[in-house]
């Protein structure tokens, strides 16, 4: 069987996010001792729903968070699974490489034992025991640099350090062969090696230029088919998708029928994705997808569904990773799928949809806090607070990230706000606001802290009790102008202290108020802001006993009467 590395999402990120997944394998190509050399795996996609294009690797996700307006974007996809593409065997190639090998005289006991050295590499080669295989074969070249077989044991060498993983070792290696043996047949096999290692690295820039090396050079070698595959890979992974597609194009007019066919066209779908020939890419991601034999139509459907939901087309990004989920629910592919199917249902406001994707994505442990989180936002969404309270509490027990910690906590605050329990609620914003102060949106935690504050003490009768509340109110104002004072929420700020004022009572209470909301009015930003800012001057117009005022302060606010479309919207400008 063959090997692979271990890879990894969502993007698909957004794609997405994409997300992150279990590694996949990927088909080897098959070697120069071809019983299949470990091979990175294919893997073009993006953040989780689509993003960075590239491999994804099995560590997260800087998974970010997002907020309750948007999901977040990550791509996931996997990788086929492995297989042999070579027609040759271990026994055939061992064969060639012990008769090419001119048997040397054994005329001194040195030579003698340098050619047990070899024989020992050879046959621990056989057994697969890379490591023995590793040090034999060394050992033979240290001894007789200059030797009738060190062609075959350097090539075997650097298969062997393959296997191990020691890429770099290998790489050394091979190209040691390439350089001293220019006209040995096996140097073409030699030449993909050198630059499958650097594609096993990463170091795109040297794995384009030997596959291109290989491919010029071996016009008539039988892993033709995988030098252009992996130099398609490469291109995309440096984002030059046009290069890339051509590679691709190529490929296929050469190979229509070949074994890489099903993985061409996926490439290539991606590149006229992410090229922006978006009708192209929906075409092929919808034929492979057809396709059960295709070994991509899951991927394929994975694909598609971040293709649409980054064109907005939401009900059919659903539809497809709706149709993975269902038809492969054993593939890598499904758990993200039904996370964000769950996105995409968000998106169209269907959060009874969306509610049952994120059920059934939280029973992967590794997207359990996020699904959890996007299943209380629905439940927020549809007034079924106690249910959705209870989704974030499980959220917060499993093991979010840092942002997604600090989102799970500011959604439950503002459920509770919802709710109605304002003491409650002020006091988990302002636990968030102490937890991370840092965060973008501190001074928002802080305001919403202030709000359930004030609204808190309208509902407290008794004075004592009362006035410790707006006592409180006060400490939070001050601290927003003293850490916050440059906030965009700045307007929105000195409305709550001008209504502080207004609670306090007293004429001179109400005349500052007067002050305050006069320039949240000339300050505002937004028409909305300064309506708000109109109301509350006109109540103090109404406290005052000025009519006059409050007729001339709520006038400009026809206007915005006139073009609301949300019923009650101004209902208590009206009754002043």
């Amino acid at each position: 069987m063959c090997r692979a590395t271990d890879t990894a999402l969502i993007l698909g990120q957004n794609g997405h996010q994409l997300i992150k997944h279990k590694p996949g394998e990927t088909p080897f190509s098959p070697g120069l001792c071809l019983m299949g050399l470990p091979r990175g795996g294919y893997h073009v996609g993006g953040d989780r729903l689509r993003g960075e294009t590239g491999r994804q690797w099995a560590a997260p996700e800087n998974r970010s968070c997002v907020r309750a307006s948007a999901p977040s974007n990550r791509p996931f996809m996997c990788h086929p699974p492995p297989r042999l593409a070579s027609k040759l065997t271990l026994a055939m190639l061992v064969a060639v490489l012990a008769s090419s090998a001119t048997l040397a005289p054994r005329s001194v006991f040195a030579q003698a034992t340098a050619d047990d050295e070899y024989r020992l590499g050879l046959g621990h080669y056989k057994q697969k025991r890379w490591p023995l295989a590793a040090e034999h074969l060394r050992a033979y070249i240290k001894a007789r640099p200059k030797g009738s077989k060190v062609a075959s044991a350097r090539l075997l060498l650097g298969v062997s350090l393959t296997h191990l993983k020691k890429y770099t070792e290998a790489r050394s290696e091979l190209r040691r062969f390439v350089v001293d043996f220019p006209k040995d047949p096996n140097r073409p096999e030699a030449l993909f090696r050198v630059a499958e290692c650097s594609y096993l690295l990463e170091d795109w820039a040297t794995a384009t230029t030997g596959l291109k090396t290989y491919l010029k050079d071996s016009p008539k070698h039988p892993l033709r088919d995988w030098g252009q595959f992996y130099l398609g890979d490469t291109l995309v992974q440096q984002k030059k998708f046009t290069e890339a597609r051509a590679i691709y194009r190529s490929s296929l007019a050469e190979f229509p029928k070949g074994s890489l066919v099903n993985e061409i066209r996926f490439g290539l779908g991606v590149c006229c994705e992410r090229g922006g020939q978006t009708d192209e890419a929906r075409k092929i991601y919808n034929r492979l997808a057809a396709d059960k034999t295709s070994r991509h139509a899951d991927k394929a459907l994975s694909q598609l569904g971040s293709l649409e939901f980054n064109a907005r087309r939401f009900a059919e990004a659903a539809a497809a990773w709706n149709r993975l989920a269902r038809t492969y629910p054993r593939s890598p592919e499904a758990p993200a799928a039904q996370l964000n199917a769950g996105y995409a249902h968000f998106q169209l406001q269907q959060y009874a949809e969306a509610i049952t994707s994120f059920q059934a994505a939280r029973l992967r442990t590794d997207q359990a806090a996020e699904a959890d989180y996007w299943r209380g936002v629905s439940l927020k969404a549809l007034d079924r607070t106690d249910e959705a309270i209870k989704a974030f509490r499980q959220a917060g027990t499993g093991k979010p990230g840092k942002n997604l910690a600090r989102d799970i906590q500011f959604q439950w605050a503002d459920t509770e706000f919802r709710a109605g329990r304002y003491s409650l609620a002020a006091s988990r914003f302002q636990d968030v606001v102490t937890r991370w102060p840092r965060h973008p949106a501190a001074d928002q935690g802080l305001l919403f802290a202030t709000e359930a504050m004030l609204l808190a003490a309208e509902d407290i009768s008794e004075p004592a009790p009362r006035q410790r509340t707006l006592d409180q109110v006060q400490k939070l104002i001050d601290r927003f102008e003293r850490e916050y004072p440059k906030s965009q929420l700045a307007t929105r700020h000195r409305l709550q202290a001008g209504r502080l004022k207004v609670a306090r009572g007293g004429d001179t209470n109400l005349k500052a108020a007067q002050t305050l909301f006069r320039t949240a009015i000339a300050q505002g930003g937004s028409e909305t802001i300064r309506n708000r800012a109109r109301y509350q001057l006109a109540r103090v117009g109404s406290r005052l006993g000025n009519d006059r005022m409050v007729l001339d302060t709520l006038r400009p606010i026809l206007t915005s009467i006139k073009d609301s479309n949300q019923p009650g919207e101004f209902d208590d400008a009206l009754v002043l």
